[in-house]
């Protein structure tokens, strides 16, 4: 879905206001006439003097980690760094709990395996 920013918003509403089509507006701010039709109705829901900065809240209840960290500790696992999601809970979520860790990695695709260490083969072997 494309967003638009305050400005673009206050445009799509003035230009509506002084009896533009969707289509034309759309051409003139490089948007399809849906986005402008969705973002016209939305503002057009607030009354008469819409507020072009106001956003939503996002339903359901927030995330304890953020993307930014779930992809860090993913990059500790296959680098090798931690061995398992107890390692990466110690390591970067101190006040979580490990069983929310091994859950994210399962979202993630990364399964409950636990590397081995390898045994050390000398030449003789």
């Amino acid at each position: 879905m494309v967003t638009c920013t305050p400005t673009k918003k206050a445009a799509i509403y003035h230009l509506r206001q002084e009896g533009k089509t969707f289509g034309e507006i759309g051409n003139m701010l490089s948007l399809d006439q849906s986005v402008v039709s969705r973002n016209y109705r939305k503002l057009e829901e607030q009354g008469p003097d819409p507020d072009f900065y106001a956003r939503v809240p996002i339903p359901g209840r927030p995330r304890v980690i953020t993307p930014h960290a779930e992809r860090r500790a993913q990059r500790l696992i296959t680098s090798g760094e931690c061995r398992d999601a107890t390692d990466v809970q110690r390591e970067l979520f101190p006040r979580l709990d490990p069983s929310t860790v091994r859950r994210m990695f399962i979202w993630k695709g990364l399964h409950g395996r636990i590397r081995r260490k390898k045994p050390w083969l000398s030449k003789k072997h």
